[in-house]
This record gives C-alpha cells, sequence and structure tokens, in this order.
C-alpha cells in the first residue's frame, strides 16, 4: 500500500533520477558545472520536499545527507531545506553496497572483510567435525555469498585495496580444507571448484556482455545499447570487425568503466567462448578458461 502512495514520487523531480526501496528514496543528479549543480539539487530538494508535504508526509532532516562524486577536490555543494543544513557525507550504504566519494569501495571491502574474519574460529571448531562436502556447503554458504554481492563493482579497485579481502578468502579455504601453509593457493581453489576474486570479477563483467549481445530479456533495458560490435559503427572487414567497439577513455577512471572494461575482456576472449549459446553453458566455458589464466 505504502508503494502505491509514493507511486507518482518520480513526477515530483523532473530533472533528477528518483530511486526509490522500500520507504528509501535517493536522487541522482549530474551537471558539469558545480554552480548549476548546486542550483539543481537545491531546487529537486525544495521540490521532493513540497511533494511529502502535500501528500502528509515529511522529510526526515536528520537521515538525510549528499554525497558528491567529483574529480575535483575544489567543487562546493551545499544543500540546504528550510534554512538547514542537510549533512554532506564522504560514504553511505546503498542497497547493500557501500559507496564512498572517491569510489574506491575500500568501505565496503572493510564491511566483507569484517564480515569473513569473524566466521574464522568458527571455521577452526567445524573443520574436524563435518565431512568435507559439508565444509564446502558451508563456505559457499556464509563466504561466497558476501565475496559475490556487488563484486562487477566492489572489485573493479586497486589490488592493493583487495588484498585485504583476498587474504582472509585464501585462510577461510585453508582452514575448511585443513591444508599446511605450504599448499598452494591455487590447489585451495581447484578443491572448492573456486575462482579468485580478481577472476570472479571477471567472470561477472563477462557474463553481464554475454547476456547484452545474446540474451537482452535478461537484463534491464538501460544495457540493451550498452555494448555495440564494430562492424555496426563501421563498414571495414578488420580483424576486429566482430569484436566489441571500444571508446577509448581519456582517464586511467575512465578505464574502470563497466562499459570499457566489459568490452576489453571481451574482445580478449577465444572466439570459440563467444559464440551464442544458453547462459549456464556459456558460464561452465568461461570458468573453466578463466581457471586456466
Amino acid at each position: 500500500m505504502f508503494l502505491i502512495y509514493i507511486n507518482d514520487i518520480c513526477k515530483a523531480v523532473p530533472d533528477a533520477k528518483v530511486k526509490l526501496y522500500a520507504d528509501d528514496t535517493n536522487l541522482f543528479l549530474f551537471d558539469t558545472d558545480a554552480n548549476n549543480l548546486n542550483t539543481k539539487a537545491n531546487t529537486s530538494l525544495k521540490e521532493l520536499n513540497t511533494w511529502f508535504e502535500t501528500n502528509k508526509l515529511s522529510l526526515n532532516i536528520e537521515k538525510t545527507c549528499y554525497m558528491l562524486f567529483s574529480s575535483s577536490p575544489k567543487n562546493c555543494i551545499k544543500l540546504v531545506l528550510n534554512d538547514i543544513d542537510i549533512q554532506k557525507v564522504h560514504m553511505c550504504k546503498y542497497l547493500g553496497l557501500y559507496f564512498d566519494d572517491q569510489l574506491t569501495w575500500r568501505f565496503h571491502i572493510d564491511y566483507v572483510y569484517k564480515r569473513l574474519l569473524q566466521l574464522i574460529g568458527i571455521f577452526y571448531k567445524l573443520r574436524s567435525k563435518l565431512q568435507y562436502v559439508w565444509l564446502r556447503n558451508i563456505y559457499y554458504a556464509f563466504v561466497h555469498p558476501y565475496l559475490m554481492y556487488g563484486i562487477e563493482i566492489y572489485a573493479n579497485t586497486y589490488i592493493t585495496y583487495l588484498d585485504k579481502l583476498v587474504k582472509i578468502n585464501n585462510k577461510l579455504l585453508r582452514i575448511l580444507q585443513n591444508q599446511p601453509l605450504a599448499t598452494p593457493v591455487s590447489q585451495l581453489y581447484t578443491s572448492f571448484n573456486l575462482l579468485p576474486i580478481d577472476k570472479l570479477h571477471m567472470l561477472q563483467i563477462l557474463l553481464l556482455v554475454f547476456k547484452c549481445l545474446y540474451h537482452s530479456d535478461l537484463v534491464p533495458s538501460i544495457y540493451f545499447n550498452y555494448f555495440v560490435l564494430n562492424n555496426e559503427i563501421h563498414n571495414y572487414n578488420t580483424r576486429l570487425s566482430q569484436g566489441l567497439h571500444i571508446c577509448g577513455p581519456r582517464t586511467s577512471f575512465g578505464q574502470k568503466c563497466i562499459q570499457f572494461k566489459g568490452s576489453s575482456l571481451w574482445n580478449r576472449l577465444p572466439t570459440s567462448l563467444k559464440i551464442p549459446s544458453s547462459v549456464v553453458v556459456f558460464k561452465k566455458n568461461l570458468k573453466n578458461y578463466l581457471s586456466t589464466l
């Protein structure tokens, strides 16, 4: 009933993207000029507040905050509503992911790390009491979901930031398999039919590309034209005419864009992997391929 009641909230702020999750409302605004963005943000906030008042709802100022994503630290945005300053934050949780204003994902990595850290003592006690197959199932039930959720996004960061997560994952695998320190890490992953975090990141991005190209009904409409083949851009019969078109980013930050990274990874795949098939078959073949890298 509440969702029906607030169904028209998007119309209240025509110049912003309104994203809703239950009673959580988020506004997303973009502008290349800081002053324009500041004006747009304050106007949108007032329009949203007017909608709340009209519908006999209220905006909780204490729980309202904003974050600025910008390559320039000099950009200063200030939000004010009813003469009250809105709190600016450098990190917030959105749909289970901890975003920071520099998109380093360090807060989210720390969150997952602390969650996994709590399992070390428990796993030490369980490894001598349960069969191997159950220990493997426990890993997939209590560790793997934390690593997989949003891995396309949070693993798209510096290796140094991911290092602590990689190490604790290796440690948990070693504990459950009761293997000595001399055991190669690759053996730990092979035993549980797993991929390391960096390859899981590649797997998920390539799955997205595959779905966009051959199973567009499985992705949101925003991804319908997200990846474009070179032969759709030009008619030249080049070696990469069947590959994905890559728009060269002007910054190192742009190289972390999923569109650029996905296209680059796809173009490097063997031709045998890029043929149309079911998602299950592609995922199995791709996982086998990545495990050999």
